[in-house]
C-alpha cells in the first residue's frame, strides 16, 4: 500500500464540478483547501506505483484539474517487505517510473 499527500489544482472556476468527479475516486480523500479555493490538499491511497500513476494520468486528463503535484509519498508494507527479505540491494524499480523505463520505453 502506498499513501500520498498531494496538492490537486483546480482549473478557473472548476472546483465545485471536480469535486464532484473526485468523489468518484475512492482512493482520494480531500483535507482541506487553500484561502483562495483554487488548490485541494488531498491524501491518496493506492496499491503500488503503477495504480498511483494510472490514477494521476486519469485526474491531470479531466478538464477540472489544472495539476496534481505529490510531495509525500509512504510506501508502508513494501518497505518492510523488501528488508524483510534481507536483501542488501533491492531492485526499487517497482517504485519508481524512471526506474521501470528501458532504453526510452515503460517496462
Amino acid at each position: 500500500m502506498i499513501f500520498t499527500g498531494s496538492i490537486i489544482t483546480f482549473a478557473e472556476g472548476k472546483k465545485e464540478t471536480a469535486l464532484e468527479m473526485l468523489k468518484t475516486f475512492p482512493q482520494v480523500e480531500i483535507h482541506s483547501f487553500s484561502e483562495d479555493g483554487q488548490n485541494a490538499v488531498v491524501s491518496i491511497e493506492s496499491t503500488d506505483s503503477k495504480e498511483l500513476e494510472n490514477l494521476t494520468e486519469t485526474l491531470k486528463k479531466d478538464s477540472t484539474i489544472k495539476d496534481i503535484a505529490h510531495h509525500y509519498m509512504y510506501f508502508g508494507e513494501e518497505t518492510e517487505k523488501l528488508l524483510a527479505e534481507g536483501n542488501e540491494n533491492p531492485d526499487l524499480g517497482q517504485f519508481f517510473k524512471s526506474a521501470r523505463n528501458k532504453n526510452g520505453k515503460a517496462v
